[in-house]
């Protein structure tokens, strides 16, 4: 998940989030500072740091935010000439090899659900996720805004639904006839 934190107090805005390459330079652009693990700002530009947060991240940590899990099939991504190959989505990384040998590392809050990643992607010089076929990840915790602009994107679960009532009589309904089973079976 891209858990974004923003606080406000003592005229200072601080913002904890994980990286992102698109943040560092547009947060110095609104005047921010790298300061003991989060980025700090003036609090009169607490709007503009919210903005900028939903632009690259989708969200700005706000609580009551409307998240979804999506499903999505994974690119054929190779990386540039000796730099690591990743798969952004939804203001967070999904997935990501760092050189040819090494196992492709999931981002936080993504699973396979279906294939999978080969090993031994790509060159040494431009590593590559490499993909079966048929490769399909799970993002968790998405912000429902961001979907729209995915279009391979397929919203699987989203958060706070109620529970399928139909499944959930038909499950009561064969639980309450085995129940009836097991009363005639005692009292015979």
């Amino acid at each position: 998940m891209s858990t974004v934190t923003i606080t406000t107090e003592n005229g200072k805005t601080s913002v904890h989030s994980p990286y992102h390459p698109d943040w560092p330079s547009q947060a110095r652009d609104l005047g921010g500072k790298w300061r003991g693990g989060a980025w700090v700002f003036d609090a009169r530009d607490e709007t503009r740091v919210r903005e900028l947060a939903r632009a690259v991240y989708g969200t700005d940590g706000s609580p009551d935010e409307d998240t979804v899990t999506v499903r999505l099939p994974a690119p054929h991504l190779t990386g540039e000439a000796n730099r690591p190959v990743a798969w952004w989505a939804f203001g967070r990384e999904i997935a990501a090899r760092f050189s040819r040998d090494e196992r492709v590392r999931l981002g936080d809050g993504v699973v396979i659900v279906s294939g999978g990643f080969e090993r031994g992607g790509g060159s040494v010089k431009y590593p590559s996720l490499n993909p079966k076929d048929g490769t399909v990840v799970e993002v968790r915790d998405v912000p429902r805004a961001l979907v729209a602009g995915e279009e391979d994107a397929e919203i699987v679960e989203e958060a706070g639904t109620s529970p399928d009532r139909e499944a959930l009589t038909a499950e009561r309904a064969k639980l309450v006839a085995r129940i009836a089973e097991i009363d005639a079976q005692l009292n015979a």
